[in-house]
């Protein structure tokens, strides 16, 4: 079956491409970022300055860029373009780093109790408000990882960088004994 590039499948990328650190332009994912509203037209494509780059429908230049600098990242042809490949790498990643979230924030005294009531299975919270490593950075996944970050003391953004996602991944890998 062919990759079609849907509306929810492209916000779904973006949101994911965000999450791991990739800059979408100077405004930002959700349009903010920049006071005086300023909106490149030539980047964007034809919209408003109302119309935030997560809900575009276009393929801007700043999901290019964010698309080519993950694939050069993670040694993927760096071609910009997004098919299945791309999105199912990309939410690979995603995934890994919220099932390293759950081991190390489950394994960590610091953690908060309401959110290790989300991640942990026996805890009394409803099944939907359970958190799912489900390959998308939602709101669950942004709050897990500012509780990293606040348990160890590094900048409170809720995105995982590249050295946040190693220091996650080095940590989860000790408490499971793979890879030592």
């Amino acid at each position: 079956m062919a990759f079609t590039l849907t509306q929810d499948i492209l916000m779904h990328l973006r949101d994911n491409l965000d999450g791991l650190g990739y800059a979408m332009g100077p405004r930002g994912l959700f349009g903010i970022g920049n006071e005086n509203g300023a909106f490149d037209a030539a980047a964007v494509g034809s919209t408003t300055s109302a119309t935030t780059v997560r809900n575009s429908t276009t393929l801007d230049a700043y999901t290019r860029a964010a698309v080519f600098q993950f694939q050069c990242d993670r040694l993927l042809p760096a071609t910009g373009e997004i098919g299945q490949n791309l999105y199912d790498n990309v939410d690979a990643q995603v995934r890994d780093v919220q099932n390293n979230l759950t081991i190390v924030l489950l394994a960590d005294p610091k953690t908060n109790t309401s959110i290790l009531g989300e991640i942990d299975s026996s805890s009394s919270v409803p099944a939907a408000k359970k958190f799912r490593i489900s390959g998308y950075y939602g709101n669950q996944t942004f709050r897990l990882v500012k509780e990293y970050q606040r348990i160890r003391s590094l900048p409170i953004t809720g995105i995982v960088t590249s050295a946040v996602a190693r220091q996650l991944s080095s940590e989860a890998r000790k408490l499971t004994g793979a890879g030592a």
